[in-house]
């Protein structure tokens, strides 16, 4: 990409996608395969969950080569603070 401006190369803005989870194994293929190929990396912050959430974020990951960083963060009844470990990661 170059700067119309001035001409010079610039690169590409990353796009991560931040996904705040908590039981979301149902709807999260769904949201997966949206992203597909529009995204450089997912950013997954799971409350805990009891069903197979993280492993198929990861999953997805590996098939798709989308970087995944998946962690898991105890609900406290707080999305400010899912939010803020999100973008902290």
């Amino acid at each position: 990409m170059t700067d119309a401006l001035s001409g010079e190369k610039i690169s590409r803005m990353k796009i991560i996608a931040n996904v705040i989870s908590l039981d979301s194994e149902p709807e999260l293929p769904n949201l997966l395969a949206s992203l597909k190929g529009k995204i450089d990396a997912l950013v997954l912050v799971d409350g805990g969950s009891a069903d197979k959430t993280v492993e198929i974020a990861e999953a997805w990951g590996r098939e798709s080569g989308t970087p995944v960083i998946a962690q898991v963060n105890p609900w406290l009844d707080d999305f400010a603070l899912q939010r803020n470990v999100c973008l902290n990661l």
